[in-house]
């Protein structure tokens, strides 16, 4: 870790703390956000008389679980480890949102890490850290009880897992289920988690550590269920399935969002809303995205035709599809994706001056195996 690089990530830390000192300053009123639920759409459905967004339901939930309660009552839909992360915010600080500044810190910190093991160049990584950390959708995100970073940051630490070079293979299977594991506790996880599976598969099976997934698969296990410890105080193991069936159909009910939003978002700024047929301006938006987003493509080109490079391809590649047939419209799905397009970008860049492309590399390596 260069001294540069440290400097440009604490700097980035600033702008959030800076720009929403205010918030960052104040003690949580939680009887307010206690009053908001219990008149929100969660308690009295359509009699509620507003509708409390995510962000509130999100840091009401948070509190319940870290007082211990059961973490299926509040926002059932999403797992519970980020809305954990700030009830112990709240408990330790008398903030709910204060432990995101060094959460923050970390995510750009570990972007930094996984981008040095692709791109040699130095001042591409520092621009990509700078194209990142300045995103006022990012550091807006820090201000708030969303779930989308603690995303984030569970992706960045599995692919620096996947990809290091860690001598002691069954710790590394082991920290690659765990990581699936807070992953899976930020954000309902399925199918997404899939995305990081088939990665996990592709690098054991080639690698020849095919048995080792088993770790990984208990790592997965065993931090999961350890999320719902509390659950099991008062419910049987049988009861398990059920709810969990209940959750799935609840995230795969009928619903009439349209397909393909997402790219409205990232090219235009703004969605057509398929509740009022009227466009919903994102105020977080700016041209950086569709640039990234491109350019991400167009320098695939230019990326090596190696494992841990095509591993992130299929992740960067495959989560933009899922949220295209998702029918994910919401500024703050990028949050887990643009760093991937930022990375991909670097890459490419990194390898402009060379005569290699990923066709030729992927030709190259045909003709071996046939050899």
């Amino acid at each position: 870790m260069n001294k540069r690089a440290l400097l440009i990530i604490l700097i980035l830390n600033l702008i959030p703390l800076v720009k929403y000192w205010s918030l960052f300053s104040t003690l949580t009123n939680m009887q307010y956000y206690e009053n908001l639920y219990a008149n929100s759409q969660y308690v009295l459905g359509e009699a509620s008389p507003h509708k409390i967004d995510d962000n509130e339901v999100y840091i009401y939930a948070g509190y319940t679980y870290a007082k211990g309660d059961d973490p299926t009552l509040v926002n059932f839909e999403h797992t519970p480890l980020a809305k954990y992360f700030l009830g112990f915010s709240y408990f330790l600080t008398g903030n709910s949102v204060l432990l995101n500044i060094p959460m923050y810190f970390l995510i750009l910190l570990l972007f930094y890490i996984l981008a040095s093991r692709f791109i040699k160049n130095k001042n591409i990584i520092y621009a990509l850290l700078v194209l990142v950390g300045t995103q006022k959708l990012f550091y807006l995100n820090v201000s708030q009880g969303m779930l989308d970073l603690p995303n984030l940051f569970s992706t960045l630490l599995f692919f620096i897992i996947l990809t290091g070079k860690q001598k002691n293979i069954l710790i590394k299977y082991s920290l690659l289920g765990i990581s699936l594991g807070i992953f899976a506790g930020t954000r309902y996880p399925f199918p997404s988690i899939i995305l990081l599976i088939v990665p996990l598969i592709i690098w054991a099976v080639i690698k020849k550590e095919f048995k080792y997934l088993f770790l990984s698969a208990v790592g997965l296990t065993v931090t999961y269920f350890a999320m719902y410890i509390v659950y099991f105080k008062n419910h049987n193991l049988s009861e398990w399935p059920k709810f969990e069936w209940y959750r799935f159909i609840w995230f795969a009910g009928n619903r009439t969002i349209p397909k393909f939003l997402i790219f409205q978002t990232i090219f235009l700024g703004k969605f057509m809303g398929w509740w009022n047929s009227e466009w919903q301006k994102i105020a977080t938006w700016n041209i950086s995205w569709p640039l990234t987003f491109v350019g991400s493509i167009i320098a695939t080109y230019k990326n090596k035709f190696t494992l841990p490079n095509s591993m992130i391809l299929i992740f960067t590649f495959g989560l933009i599809s899922f949220y295209a047939v998702a029918s994910a419209s919401y500024d703050r799905f990028l949050i887990s994706i643009i760093p991937y397009w930022a990375l991909v970008l670097g890459i490419g860049l990194d390898n402009i001056s060379t005569k290699s492309n990923i066709f030729a590399e992927i030709k190259s390596s045909l003709k071996k195996k046939n050899h």
